[in-house]
């Protein structure tokens, strides 16, 4: 008879050991507050059943997806002592489940979890991969594509991945155990990757993690709040924050204050066009720059940055920033954002 775990909406499907090892680690997952968070989301949305699978289907890593309506069933089998024997094919090679569990990210209750991140999206709709959106990407879109394909192979994974860590780090696992990929044999992150705002400012994470805090309203600051060393959600929302320091000190020393920065702002100042030999005028404009980036938050400097860096298609500051200024001063304008962004 399966176990229905009423005050989480899961039902658990299986023989009467699976269900108790199961449920063992689901009470696990739902102590943390990623495991809450997660939780939250399937509470509000529908049901998910998790049901046994037979070993010898064991493909990978032990877990699959199944969508149905309002319910979302994952075909799972725990890695125990007893399956640590097990020998299965994986890309036509013979892999062993010890060698995952040296692995990042593969214990038993990180797979789970990881299912469950993707369980939790389909039933509040909210899956939409890359992949299956490429055809309606501009230029810019495409190259995130590929970028996130190399490494998780869609959206989809990335965002379990990226939830799986942030759980794996609650538990107070070390850097070692946080997966940099979704591939069987993922390397894990490095110590410059996993440092506060080290994994948001790397490539295209902070507009990956836009979207998904974006895309989940209620359950994404759930997850902000957890206490883990790595937690990039946190660190997207801390970056948003105005610099009340800042300001409060601005409003002390009685100094002038500087226009809100928009991009009409800087489109003034970098829309001028100098000849090579005019330091009248380019001179006084990187200054100007220059003072504008110096008193820059970090709710402003970080997606400043960002969008410095991306260089979107039909971003005219960051058009304007790469055409129309020396590579000196973009360098040293974008200096000045780094340390803005932590607060120097």
């Amino acid at each position: 008879m399966p176990t229905f775990l009423d005050y989480a909406h899961i039902n658990i499907s299986g023989s009467e050991a699976y269900e108790k090892e199961v449920t063992h680690i689901v009470n696990r997952i739902l102590m943390t507050k990623t495991g809450q968070a997660i939780d939250f989301k399937i509470r509000t949305h529908g049901w998910i059943w998790i049901v046994e699978r037979d070993r010898s289907e064991l493909q990978g890593d032990g877990a699959e997806p199944d969508a149905a309506l309002s319910q979302e069933h994952i075909h799972y089998y725990p890695i125990s002592k007893e399956s640590n024997k097990t020998v299965f094919k994986f890309e036509g090679q013979d892999v062993r489940v010890r060698t995952l569990r040296q692995s990042p990210g593969w214990g038993p209750d990180e797979i789970l979890f990881h299912e469950m991140v993707h369980a939790a999206r389909v039933l509040g709709g909210d899956t939409f991969p890359v992949r299956r959106r490429a055809v309606s990407f501009d230029k810019d879109s495409r190259s995130l594509l590929s970028q996130v394909s190399k490494t998780y192979d869609d959206e989809e994974e990335y965002f379990a991945v990226l939830v799986t860590n942030i759980y794996t780090s609650e538990k107070g696992k070390p850097l070692a155990a946080l997966r940099k990929g979704h591939n069987l044999l993922s390397d894990h992150l490095t110590e410059s990757e996993a440092a506060p705002n080290g994994f948001l400012l790397k490539d295209y994470n902070y507009s990956l993690i836009e979207t998904f805090c974006r895309q989940h309203p209620n359950m994404a600051p759930m997850i902000a709040k957890a206490p883990a060393t790595f937690n990039p959600i946190r660190d997207y929302y801390k970056s948003r924050e105005p610099d009340k320091k800042e300001e409060k000190t601005t409003q002390i020393t009685q100094h002038e204050t500087r226009p809100t920065l928009t991009d009409d702002l800087l489109i003034s100042v970098l829309a001028q066009r100098f000849h090579a030999d005019d330091v009248a005028g380019y001179g006084p404009r990187a200054r100007r720059l220059e003072q504008i980036f110096q008193h820059l938050n970090v709710a402003e400097a970080l997606p400043l940055f960002t969008r410095l860096n991306l260089r979107r298609p039909g971003d005219k500051v960051a058009s304007l920033f790469h055409d129309h200024l020396h590579t000196q001063t973009r360098q040293k304008l974008l200096g000045i954002a780094r340390g803005r962004m932590a607060g120097k």
